[in-house]
C-alpha cells in the first residue's frame, strides 16, 4: 500500500514538471531571461559624419581680348542696308570681349563687351564728297538700332570700321561711335561730315 501512494505521489510530481518546463525546438539552446533588475540601457551614441562638402567654385580664369562673330546681328544689320535700297555695303557684326581662359588654355566662357560693326562699301569713287554722302546715308540706318539692343554693355561707345573701295583703290576709315553720330546732330553732311571724322 506504501508503495502504490509512493508511485501515485512520484507520478504527480513528474507531471507538473513537464508543465513547468519550457519546450526548446531541437537544436536551439535555451537562453535565460535577464530579471528587470539585471537589465541596463546604455545610451544611444551617434556616429560622427564629416558634414557634406560644399560644391567646387567656379574655377579661376585668366582673361584674354577676344572675338566672335554675331551672325544673327549681322543679319539684321544687313537687311536694313538692303532694305534702303543700298545694296553695295556689306556689313559684319562682331562682339568684342574676353574669353575666361582655364588653367590649361580652353575657354570657360566668353564674356562680351560691345559690338563692332564692320562695314564694306563699293563705290563709284574716293572722293571727299561721295565718301561723305556715304557715311551720311549709312550712319542714319545704324542709328535706327539702338545701340542698348546689340549685345554687350559697352556697345554704345563701340567702333565702326567703314571700307571704301573703288576699283583696286581702298580707304579706310575708324570711327568710334560716339564720334560718328556727334557729327551727325551737329548738321555735318556731305563733305562736311567726311571732312569732320576723317583723319
Amino acid at each position: 500500500m506504501r508503495v502504490k501512494i509512493w508511485m501515485v505521489l512520484l507520478a504527480i510530481a513528474l507531471a507538473a514538471g513537464a508543465q513547468a518546463a519550457t519546450p526548446v525546438a531541437e537544436g536551439q539552446l535555451a537562453v535565460p531571461h535577464p530579471t528587470a533588475a539585471e537589465v541596463t540601457q546604455e545610451p544611444a551614441t551617434v556616429e560622427a559624419h564629416d558634414a557634406t562638402p560644399l560644391p567646387e567654385p567656379t574655377q579661376p580664369c585668366g582673361y584674354q581680348w577676344a572675338h566672335q562673330d554675331l551672325p544673327e546681328v549681322s543679319a539684321q544689320f544687313q537687311q536694313a542696308f538692303d532694305a534702303a535700297g543700298l545694296t553695295d555695303v556689306t556689313v559684319r557684326a562682331d562682339a568684342f570681349g574676353e574669353n575666361c581662359l582655364n588653367s590649361d588654355g580652353s575657354v570657360q566662357r566668353f564674356l562680351t563687351r560691345q559690338t563692332d560693326l564692320y562695314i564694306q562699301i563699293q563705290s563709284a569713287d574716293l572722293s571727299a564728297e561721295t565718301l561723305g554722302g556715304w557715311l551720311e546715308q549709312i550712319l542714319a540706318i545704324i542709328g535706327q538700332i539702338p545701340a542698348e539692343n546689340l549685345p554687350g554693355p559697352m556697345s554704345a561707345s563701340a567702333s565702326l570700321g567703314f571700307e571704301f573701295t573703288s576699283g583696286e583703290a581702298t580707304k579706310n576709315l575708324w570711327l568710334e561711335r560716339p564720334q560718328a553720330f556727334a557729327a551727325l546732330e551737329d548738321g555735318k553732311r556731305g563733305v562736311e561730315l567726311y571732312q569732320a571724322l576723317a583723319p
